[in-house]
This record gives structure tokens, sequence and C-alpha cells, in this order.
């Protein structure tokens, strides 16, 4: 980083091609205002003003979602509004990027943020970890916020939740694949969700969809069951009227055993898709 002229431009490399953000009010006599392709000694470089970066309709979907959703999403798991939060510190290198603390404190307008040097920080973060590994192991069943199993139908656009599982699913819509997904959402819509980074929200047990053919050639519906097996693993088993059961454990993780995904979403780390 730091390699812009004039202190204007910061270096992201992608493989072997730097890209530099430039921040156009700043003088850089070596880099131009537009996009494009520049040649500087040996290397070749793409330029890509500052505005245009964090403009991105990808960039302002993704700060909406980090900022917003993510911080609804915990509020609403929690059961509290953000006026009940007393401190916000928002740390890691990702909050250096331009306009993330802001629009995170903007949701607890109660809440003292404290101007905390570098040591004091790196504290901070290290008693947070402990504070929330220590709430992880006192925590009642009640107390923490479970994850729902669910079946992902009609290609992303209708989901039913375990609860409903004691009457039988339809399978017979426009797709022929089904899913079995973990969802960790307050209220989730997939009809919605899958249109947005709440997508990710959803978490495939099996990482792959079934193919209805091969639970009910014969059949539309089919009852969804899990239990706990001798081995303390979740099974998930498809059945139909007439009570014969297949088992499709073995298909969704080989008998491991289904776990909270890293909260609130399935990963830190979004896919590059």
């Amino acid at each position: 980083m730091g390699r812009g002229a004039g202190g204007g431009g910061d270096e992201r490399r992608t493989g072997d091609w730097p890209v530099f953000l430039v921040d156009e009010d700043v003088n850089r006599p070596a880099i131009p205002a537009g996009s494009g392709l520049v040649v500087d000694g040996n290397d070749i470089l793409l330029v890509i003003p500052l505005h245009r970066f964090i403009g991105h309709r990808r960039m302002i979907d993704y700060m909406d979602f980090v900022t917003d959703t993510m911080v609804s999403e915990v509020l609403a798991l929690a059961g509290i509004d953000g006026a009940q939060v007393d401190t916000v510190i928002v740390s890691g290198r990702g909050a250096q990027f331009p306009g993330i603390r802001d629009r995170v404190w903007a949701s607890f307008p109660q809440a003292d943020k404290p101007d905390f040097d570098t040591r004091q920080m790196k504290e901070a973060v290290v008693s947070g970890a402990i504070g929330w590994q220590d709430w992880r192991v006192n925590a009642t069943e009640r107390d923490r916020a479970k994850p729902k199993l669910g079946v992902l139908l009609d290609r992303n656009e209708r989901l039913v939740l375990e609860e409903d599982w004691s009457e039988p699913i339809d399978l017979s819509g426009p797709s022929a694949k089904f899913d079995i997904v973990q969802v960790m959402h307050a209220n989730p819509d997939p009809r919605t969700d899958f249109q947005s980074l709440r997508r990710h929200f959803y978490i495939s047990l099996q990482g792959h969809s079934l193919l209805r053919d091969e639970y009910c050639q014969t059949v539309d519906h089919l009852w969804f069951s899990k239990r706990m097996n001798d081995e303390g693993h979740i099974e998930i088993a498809l059945s139909n009227e007439d009570g014969e059961k297949i088992v499709i454990g073995e298909e969704i993780s080989t008998h491991r055993e289904i776990t909270e995904p890293p909260w609130p979403i399935g990963s830190y780390l979004l896919p590059n898709d």
C-alpha cells in the first residue's frame, strides 16, 4: 500500500497486477484521473478512481450488508434494540474502509464509542474474545440463538422450516432439485434473500442439491424428519405415506454432527462470485 503518487493512491494487488484506488482530490502527477492502464517504468498499472470503486453497485450492496443487515440480524437474534447497547468498538483493518465505522455507529445512538489507540484496541479485542468464550461455555440452551433446519425448494424461492415438518412437503414444484439448509436468520424469505447478499444466511448441509426423482418417483409429497443417531449425530430422513423411509444423513455430511456456522452467517469471508 501507499505506492500511489503524492500519497494519493492506495495499491491493492490482484495476483501480479497492482490496482490503484485513486483519491482524485489529492495531487498525483504520475497517475491520471481516469480509469485505465498506465505504464510506470516496468510496471503496468490498472488505475481505478476511488469514487468509482466505492460507488460500484457491488460495493454499495456489500456496505449495506455489513453495516445494516448484519447489525439488524445480530440485534434481532439477541432480542434487543440498538439503543440498549452501551458501548460499541469497531476493530480490524476492514474498519478503516471509508464510512464503515460511522455507518455501524449510526445503529447504536446511545452507545459510547471509545477512542482507543492501537494497544488499547488490541487489548479490547482480546478481552472481548475471552468474554465471548466464557459466555459460550456458561450459556444455557435458552440463551443461545439456534440455527434452523429447512428444505429449500422451487429454485430457492420456497423454504419449509423444520417446525413445519409435521406435514408432508410437496416436492412437485418447478425445479427437479431441493436442498437441505441451515438458516441463521431472524426472518428468512428466500424469494428476496437470494437476490442479495442475504443468501449467505443459508448454509447448504450437503454442499449440493438433491435430485427429487431419486426420492419421490411415484409420489409428490414426502415427510421430512430428523433424529439423533446412536453416535450422537443428526440424521435427516424422508418417508412416504406407507412409512417407507430413506435416511439421507450419509449424503449430507457422512454422519458428521450438524453444527452452528460462524455466527451469524456461514463464513466470515464472502466468496468472490
